[in-house]
Formats: structure tokens, sequence, C-alpha cells
């Protein structure tokens, strides 16, 4: 269940004004499309009927994370998307990538909040030193999504925004189930590489493309 006793606990070492930054990214492993990491800011008086809505993206509907995300931008303070494309993942690397797209991220918030504090809370304990960059009372916990409210709202925006794209991508590039896979890899998908090659957003550095 998630809640904002991670947050809560993370306030009480921050001089105020402060905020935590949840931060969660999507696209890990995707044969093609952006990683997008999602940023949201959500102030504790406002939460109680967030509780409820929110839970780990990868459990809802497509519609309902849509409900959900719509929700999540009245209530936040703060919320912000970023995307590193394709071509970036294949020339820097994945784990480049992943660290600068969740920095960027935090650097929206940071614009938008230029007289706070700020900390944030990652998914995932490899992010501890990047965590750590951002500051010193930032946390990088697995399974975020799940145990931090923050977290889930931002998992949930950027699920959102990438699926969104993935499907204007499926009109541009028919044949590959975009609209359906959303870049991940899939038999329709495999099935499409062989058929007619990678496309301008796929990965050139997944194995699966690469063979194509």
């Amino acid at each position: 269940m998630n809640n904002f006793s991670l947050e809560g606990s993370i306030l009480k070492r921050l001089e105020a004004p402060a905020a935590v930054v949840g931060i969660d990214e999507v696209g890990n492993g995707a044969w093609a499309g952006p990683l997008v990491a999602g940023a949201v800011v959500l102030p504790r008086g406002k939460l109680r009927g967030l509780y409820a809505e929110i839970k780990d993206s990868k459990r809802m509907s497509a519609r309902r994370r849509e409900e959900v995300a719509k929700r999540i931008k009245e209530v936040a303070s703060v919320c912000a998307v970023r995307a590193i494309m394709p071509w970036e993942i294949d020339a820097d690397g994945f784990s480049t990538a992943r660290t600068r797209v969740i920095a960027l991220a935090f650097l929206i918030v940071r614009e938008a909040m230029p007289e706070h504090k700020l900390a944030a809370i990652l998914d995932g304990r490899d992010l501890r030193r990047l965590a750590a960059e951002l500051h010193p009372e930032s946390q990088a916990v697995n399974r975020a999504d799940g145990t931090s409210i923050s977290v889930a709202a931002a998992s949930i925006i950027a699920k959102v925004a990438r699926d969104r794209l993935m499907y204007a991508y499926a009109e541009l590039f028919p044949g590959y189930g975009f609209d359906t896979n959303v870049g991940y890899g899939t038999a329709e998908h495999r099935k499409g590489l062989k058929l007619y090659g990678p496309t301008a957003i796929h990965r050139m550095s997944v194995k699966p493309v690469a063979r194509a």
C-alpha cells in the first residue's frame, strides 16, 4: 500500500520550505520508443482522495491510468515528464540514459520550486548514488512505486505520457503492434521487425532489434 510515510520522514529532516519529489521511469526493456521519467510533488494535505486511486500503474488498465493521471495533475504541486529518445539510449548506453532522464526530470521540478529544499525518492536501490547527488536526504528504494504515493503517481504520469507517444508511433509505423505492446517485445513486434526491419524509433542497441 503506497502512502506518504517515506515522504514525511524525509521532510522532517529538511529545512523548510521543502518538498519531496517522487520519480519513476518507464520504458525499461523496451525494443522501441523513448525512456520516460515522471516527477511528482504531492501536497500532504490533499492526499486523502488519492490513496484509494493510486496503485502500481502496471496493474491498471490504460483507461484507468488516464483517469488517475488527470486526478494527479489536479492535485500535484508540480508534475513533470522528461524523455530520452532511442538514438540517445543507443549512443550513451542504457544506464547513462536512465540516470540522465531521472536527473532531468528532477531539474524541471527544481526550476518550478526554486525556493524549496528538494529531496527525491527513486525506484531502485541501484540508484543510490544518483539519489545522493540529487540531495543527501534522498532515498532509492526497491519497489518504491508500491510504497511511496509520490513515486506511484510519477509512474502513472510517465506511463500515460509514454503510451500516448507510442500510440502515435503506431500510426506512423504500422505492423509492429505499438498500439498494444507500446514498444516492448512481443511476437507481433518480432514479426514486424522480420518483415520490415527497424524503424527510426527502434533501439538498435537491443539485441532483437540489432539482429533484425
